[in-house]
């Protein structure tokens, strides 16, 4: 049976690639969604490590600068100033403990500078931000001119950058950080001294009247044992009016409110994809089993269990998902490992993707979850082919079952005694697929009119009556009429072909009337069964009683309906061919179709696989 189900989704390649499609698309949903929410919060948890003091300071002008959050949170370029004196008021106030300077500059893209870039520097005597990171990956000590890049720079150890005609080294790489620090540059106080003081000899420092050996950016400051960050910046809002103090967390919750906007429309989507692929899935299951009812009838009468039947769907599932799923996650990690830099500029948030080992593991999880998902929706589809009817579907029958429940119908005479009457009374019952029956009774005990209502045709005084699961009579006329073409073959009493219309034109009616395409082979195989080959092109006029009956018989079965209700088929008809129409209807129950016979013929016993009788309007089986 494995083997069967390999060759079975070769056999269909079309089914096996939508299918594939679907559990790739489920697979790449979860891998990415998961991996774009756990690297923005990756990022943050660096942008938070990166910044390592309670408190920031920065000259209240700088607050007013359109990218002030960006340049002092994530290395964005842009550059302000406050003097000396003014940090060293902050520096005396009560409940400050550690303190270290940083400075700002941002490079030009102008010839004087090999990159336009933001530049940071601190004191390596006081710093307590920058310098543990950096000597993650460089374990010396900065000289004069030399620099450190961030990650995603273009610039390696041992490179020269040159900065308004300064010249600098490159003495280290920085790790990944998933925010704008990655194109950031990292020197000493010294270092940056000189590249500030470069900047105003050649007029390009926005700042023209700033002292280099005597101003800072920003002033980097954790709380002193005893006081809290809140009422240290509280203290220098008040006392210190020419800067402002933040606290680096309240600066961070904007971020992170943002991360958590974009994560929870994130998660939302990916929810949304999967709960549609997973209806999807089923539905595609589904309709894949029912094309396949035959196939599986076959196998069970060759001996293949119930089990064996639900196991085949499910290893077919399997295998499509398992293929599929691989390939939505490789093509996830394809989309998402290299350009992970375009997806950071698109959201403007911290974004650092995780180690490979979470990367992987995370790639396995959305794997086995779409699997798992695909199998289940698969399990369904499993539990119907093992509920299949095998004898059923191997006459090749279309199912569906008609039921009447409660049905009346009631007439009003113009005149007499009683003015009303039942030509139904109160009727419960259900035709059967794959059944011949034939109801029989006097005239005018209401078989005509159980018909017609059956039908379609006529509506019930009270009562309901479903076919395939739906109320006839709770349509609209023109949505019943259109179900009953398509699905109903009804042989009416009397002659009822088209003068205007050629026997073939009569009976492909049912095809012209929608304007569907006529299925011409059909109705020929007909004509030939009933013996009116030679009549195709000729009208009715021209035909005999017995012949227009064969024409109506032909004209109600060329759709191949599911129900057929014949009114007594066979009134016009000698012995032979009433004997083939009866053996004909026969064989259409034996294909799967449901078939109802009202007529006065006794020989229409032998045929019948249910017998029913009807007198003044009452129903009994025989």
């Amino acid at each position: 049976m494995k083997s069967l189900a390999i060759k079975n989704l070769k056999g269909r390649p079309v089914r096996t690639a939508v299918l594939m499609v679907l559990a790739a698309l489920l697979s790449f949903t979860a891998l990415g969604g998961t991996l774009v929410v756990a690297s923005l919060g990756k990022g943050l948890d660096s942008l938070k490590a990166r910044l390592g003091a309670d408190v920031m300071v920065v000259p209240r002008e700088a607050t007013m600068k359109k990218k002030f959050e960006d340049i002092v949170l994530q290395g964005s370029t842009g550059y302000f100033y406050m003097s000396s004196a003014l940090a060293d008021e902050v520096i005396q106030r009560e409940g400050v403990g550690q303190v270290s300077p940083q400075f700002f500059l941002a490079s030009t893209g102008s010839s004087c500078c090999s990159i336009p870039v933001q530049i940071i520097g601190f004191d390596p005597d006081t710093d307590f931000t920058v310098s543990p990171w950096i000597k993650r990956t460089y374990g010396g000590e900065l000289g004069k001119y030399d620099i450190v890049a961030g990650s995603d720079l273009n610039a390696f150890v041992g490179d020269k950058l040159s900065f308004y005609g300064v010249e600098c080294t490159v003495a280290a790489k920085l790790e990944k950080t998933g925010t704008t620090y990655d194109t950031t540059v990292f020197t000493n106080k010294d270092t940056i001294t000189a590249l500030i003081q470069s900047s105003l000899d050649k007029g390009m420092n926005d700042f023209n009247d700033t002292d280099p050996e005597h101003s800072v950016s920003c002033l980097m400051i954790n709380a002193a044992d005893g006081t809290s960050p809140e009422e240290l910046v509280n203290d220098i809002n008040i006392h210190c009016k020419k800067v402002r103090a933040f606290r680096s967390g309240d600066m961070i919750s904007g971020i992170a409110g943002s991360l958590s906007g974009v994560s929870q429309m994130i998660r939302l989507l990916i929810a949304a994809v999967w709960v549609l692929g997973i209806v999807i899935l089923l539905l595609a299951f589904t309709m894949s089993v029912n094309e396949r009812k035959k196939e599986f009838a076959v196998l069970r009468v060759m001996g293949a269990s119930r089990a064996k039947l639900a196991g085949l769907v499910l290893k077919e599932a399997l295998c499509t998902c398992l293929g599929g799923s691989l390939i939505g996650a490789v093509v996830g990690l394809l989309v998402l490992l290299p350009f992970n830099g375009v997806i950071e500029k698109t959201l403007a948030l911290p974004f650092l993707l995780p180690n490979a080992g979470s990367i992987t593991g995370f790639a396995i999880a959305a794997v086995a979850l779409s699997v798992i998902s695909g199998a289940a929706a698969a399990a369904v589809s499993a539990w119907r082919v093992s509920r299949i009817d095998t004898g059923l579907i191997l006459r090749g029958g279309q199912l569906m079952e008609l039921i009447a429940e409660k049905v009346t119908r009631e007439f009003v005479r113009p005149s007499g005694k009683t003015n009303r009457f039942f030509a139904v009374k109160e009727t419960d019952f259900a035709l059967q697929s794959g059944r011949l029956t034939v109801l029989m009774g006097r005239s005018g005990s209401g078989k005509t009119t159980l018909l017609n209502m059956l039908s379609g045709l006529l509506m019930p005084s009270s009562g309901r009556i479903t076919a395939d699961g739906k109320d006839l009579y709770a349509m609209p006329d023109k949505e019943l009429s259109r179900f009953r073409c398509e699905h109903f073959g009804v042989i009416p009493q009397g002659q009822t072909a088209i003068h205007s219309l050629t026997v073939t034109e009569n009976i492909l009616l049912p095809f012209a009337l929608y304007g569907d395409a006529p299925d011409e082979a059909r109705a020929r195989q007909l004509m030939e069964r009933l013996d009116i080959a030679d009549l195709a092109n000729a009208r009715p006029a021209e035909l005999s009683g017995g012949e227009l009956r064969r024409v109506a018989i032909a004209r109600a079965l060329v759709r191949k309906p599911s129900l057929i209700f014949a009114d007594e088929p066979t009134g016009d008809l000698d012995d032979e061919n009433t004997a083939e129409v009866f053996r004909f209807l026969k064989e259409c129950a034996s294909e799967g179709a449901t078939v109802l016979v009202v007529t006065h013929e006794n020989d229409a016993k032998g045929y019948a696989d249910i017998m029913l009788k009807m007198s003044a309007g009452v129903l009994t089986q025989e």
